[in-house]
């Protein structure tokens, strides 16, 4: 909910206490999530989060697919179809370049 806040909706509160150290803690923890075993509703999320982040820190993105890629075909359904949807986001991303 934070990083939709934060990305999709700009939220300008949010964006006033969002630090660069919350935002290692929200990469540290969601990258944990998709690693472990946990349930599917924590890793949609996750991936979610992660790509939402990965809009900024350009590192994510492509530890992000690599995660996908290797547990698409083990996971559920919802796993699957978030995943997928995440690899085409990540696809379609074109990074905002620095003028």
């Amino acid at each position: 909910m934070i990083t939709v806040a934060y990305y999709k909706n700009k939220d300008s509160e949010i964006a006033s206490v969002l630090k660069q150290t919350y935002k290692e803690t929200i990469i540290t923890c969601c990258f944990a999530w998709l690693i472990i075993n946990q349930k599917v509703a924590c890793e949609v999320y996750a991936m979610s989060a992660l790509y939402d982040l990965g809009t900024e820190i350009n590192w994510i993105h492509p530890e992000l697919k690599t995660i996908i890629e290797a547990n698409i075909h083990q996971k559920s359904p919802a796993y699957n179809a978030r995943g997928k949807h995440i690899l085409e986001q990540i696809t379609k991303f074109k990074p905002q370049s620095i003028t």
